[in-house]
């Protein structure tokens, strides 16, 4: 279990418990690195055992890091202050695990996030150089919030409007309230400007890896609810505004997108047996009861407005799910 934002030990201690109640093997694993802003760590909890303790790369590349223009913003130095590198044994098979958790969105010019993120992918494309250069039969899955699009892999926004040969894709909202929204003016939804991704996949010699949510249907790829932060339930399918998608066949939903990705190399993509996004409400909660699963009103004029119950969630990120059968990398 890759755990893309907790504060420290303790909380990765804390989740470990309740995985002990399933399998007793489970135990927890983190390196603290260099984020003092937040203070936010990436941990591991695992049933494998480590061969070796977690570690993570210290370099650093001045930004702009590359010759991308949309991501040019001067910001000085960046190296990638939360990842972590987890060598598995998993009978036999040699896999290593790299938890990730990239720059945020949030910037006060454009292009000085995605910059900073272009920075840390060219630190972690570093890392896998070495590491195959090392290990050159090796497995690897690279997950967690990139906050960044994969163009490769493109989300759900906008699906419809794809679909029907429409500009792709609609961009995000901001500002609503009381049903009024205005386009938000952000790192550019209508190019997925960032070369984030194509760094960290790499061009050779290394695999380049492959985004395993590229093998689920469009309109099932969306990880992260934005509107959780403000107490909004999600603005898909209920109409706030004229501006605003009512029906959920269109899948332009404005606060529902895939910030978070797993990329692996090409015999894991071929192992996998299981690719999901644990986001709907149906299948994660079936047969609960609101008051097992610590159901509430959402805060504020939308709860109230609305009349809807919502399960609380102490993240604005749904779970990525994999299963994988090893027997094939054996082969």
């Amino acid at each position: 279990v890759v755990l893309p934002e907790v504060d420290g030990c303790r909380a990765v201690t804390h989740l470990q418990k309740d995985l002990k109640e399933l399998d007793p093997a489970y135990e927890p694993y983190l390196i603290y690195g260099s984020n003092d802003r937040t203070n936010s760590q990436t941990g591991l909890i695992s049933r494998i055992p480590p061969e070796t303790p977690l570690w993570m790369s210290g370099k650093t590349f001045e930004t702009p890091a590359g010759s991308n223009g949309n991501c040019s913003a001067r910001m000085g130095a960046h190296g990638s202050d939360k990842h972590f590198v987890a060598e598995l044994n998993v009978d036999g098979v040699q896999i290593f695990v790299i938890g990730v958790h990239l720059k945020s969105m949030r910037q006060d010019n454009k292009g000085e996030a995605c910059s900073v993120r272009e920075a840390e992918a060219k630190v972690l494309s570093d890392l896998l150089d070495e590491l195959f250069e090392k290990n050159p039969s090796a497995e690897v899955i690279v997950t967690g919030d990139f906050n960044d699009f994969d163009p490769e892999t493109p989300d759900r926004k906008g699906a419809f409007s794809a679909a029907e040969g429409k500009t792709f894709p609609v961009r995000e909202f901001e500002d609503c309230f009381r049903g009024k929204c205005r386009m938000k003016e952000d790192e550019g939804y209508g190019g997925q400007n960032s070369a984030v991704f194509d760094i960290i996949k790499g061009h050779g010699p290394r695999p380049r890896l492959v985004n395993l949510l590229s093998k689920l249907p469009r309109e099932q790829r969306y990880s992260h609810e934005g509107s959780r932060h403000s107490g909004f339930p999600s603005t898909c399918g209920f109409g706030f505004s004229k501006d605003i998608p009512r029906d959920l066949s269109s899948i332009d939903c404005p606060s529902d997108g895939l910030l978070d990705h797993a990329l692996a190399t090409p015999g894991l993509v071929d192992a996998a047996i299981t690719i999901s996004i644990l986001n709907d409400f149906e299948e994660v909660y079936k047969g609960k009861k609101p008051k097992e699963l610590g159901w509430a009103w959402p805060g504020g004029w939308s709860g109230n407005k609305l009349g809807k119950l919502r399960p609380k969630h102490e993240s604005d990120h749904w779970p990525l799910f994999f299963q994988f059968d090893v027997s094939r990398l054996r082969k």
